[in-house]
């Protein structure tokens, strides 16, 4: 019984290099598929996870932008994309984009603003920086479903994932 055990470990062990042999020796695929992007000028529609909770950044039917838990619906979905230096995140259901007054965030139909324009700073997960405030980033009070969003000096504030949708 202890010999046929030990085999199973050799044998196992011995297909499991081989498998990783075959893989470092074998080419790069040219139509590999990209990975998931973390990037706020990244063009396409994209969902804001808090990075801790993983819960969605939402927007509802008055303007408001909170956390509730993803469920893949429109409301959660954002349009991301850059007009000169500035990224700008169109919310999929209302067809407006997430702005800030430089203490609340909230959707406005208007997205050639300043108060519509945000950057990031690199890495994953990250700190999304309003375009006007820039050393406040957006924020939740905790990353539980039913926050709002606001600005906060980036120090303290929340990091996000920006993934696609």
């Amino acid at each position: 019984m202890k010999f046929t055990g030990m085999l199973r470990r050799v044998v196992g062990a011995g297909a499991a290099l081989a498998a990783v042999g075959a893989m470092l020796m074998a080419p790069a695929s040219a139509t590999a598929a990209p990975a998931a992007q973390d990037d706020i000028t990244a063009a396409g529609i994209v969902n804001i996870l808090h990075a801790s909770s993983r819960n969605c950044l939402t927007a509802n039917d008055l303007g408001e932008v909170g956390l509730l838990v993803c469920n893949g619906s429109a409301e959660q979905q954002w349009s991301n994309y850059t007009t000169g230096s500035v990224g700008r995140f169109r919310n999929v259901q209302w067809d407006a984009c997430l702005a800030s007054d430089g203490a609340k965030v909230f959707i406005m139909s208007r997205c050639d603003t300043p108060s519509s324009g945000w950057t990031s700073t690199s890495g994953s997960p990250r700190y999304i920086k309003h375009g006007v405030e820039s050393s406040k980033c957006l924020h939740t009070n905790s990353g539980s479903a039913g926050k709002f969003a606001y600005l906060i000096n980036c120090g303290e504030a929340t990091r996000w994932s920006v993934l696609p949708a």
